[in-house]
């Protein structure tokens, strides 16, 4: 399985270029990657008090315009996160998994807000914590700051989850936490962990996969506007 980490530098309040970009390192890493992973609220960043404008819903144009690249390249999409209205008129922080059909087969709303941020003030904490079958992988979502809590990561891990995903903004000084959790996320769960970052100049850090035994880690610093890729068995084939 190949897999392309995506990061881009998310411009504050230009939803329009964070778009463009975002969808254009998409289009070229599809073509050849068998999967592709964008980082947490690629198309806002973190200009939350413009949300009610900016949020999308499942019918936008942006995860329409995913989902025609993973149909016509045949690489599924882990959409990383984006603000997305609910039915229930609520903003949430979610995570859309698209297969190689273009089909949607999974939201996942962040469950940990983080309030640093005061994530809680602008997101609906969400209470879906299902494993999802991509492409016939059984998988799970997380976003950024549920990294933190292995709970979450057990959880799915039981339900036969053999890939977790997690797209991240994660600050820069608490880099070496991020490879740290991730890793130990994947070794005591015996899954593979995918962890794609953000990568504006003040956020800069590292994307991984980590491999489910802790001495099978690849690692890559951050360029500013990027695609890295990580090949390695398929999950689907691996012994833990």
């Amino acid at each position: 399985m190949k897999i392309a980490l995506l990061q881009l530098e998310v411009l504050e309040k230009n939803k329009e270029a964070n778009v463009a970009h975002g969808l254009q390192l998409a289009a070229e890493a599809a073509q050849k990657h068998d999967l592709l992973v964008l980082p947490e609220v690629w198309t806002t960043g973190y200009s939350l008090g413009h949300l009610e404008q900016d949020a999308e819903t499942q019918a936008s144009p942006v995860l329409a315009q995913l989902a025609e690249i993973a149909r016509n390249e045949q690489c599924a999409i882990l959409a990383g996160s984006v603000p997305m209205r609910h039915a229930d008129g609520k903003i949430y922080n979610t995570s859309a998994a698209i297969n190689k059909n273009g089909e949607i087969v999974n939201l996942y709303d962040k469950v940990h807000l983080f309030g640093l941020f005061h994530e809680e003030d602008f997101f609906a904490p969400g209470n879906n914590f299902q494993a999802f079958t991509l492409d016939g992988l059984c998988c799970g979502s997380t976003i950024c700051y549920d990294l933190r809590f292995p709970e979450l990561f057990r959880h799915l891990a039981l339900q036969g989850a053999q890939l977790i995903f997690c797209p991240a903004e994660w600050p820069e000084a608490r880099g070496d936490i991020w490879r740290l959790l991730a890793q130990a996320r994947a070794a005591e769960n015996h899954t593979f962990v995918v962890a794609v970052n953000c990568a504006p100049a003040s956020l800069r850090t590292r994307r991984c996969t980590r491999a489910p035994e802790a001495s099978s880690t690849i690692s890559t610093t951050t360029s500013s506007a990027s695609a890295k890729s990580w090949t390695g068995p398929s999950p689907l084939k691996a012994s833990p």
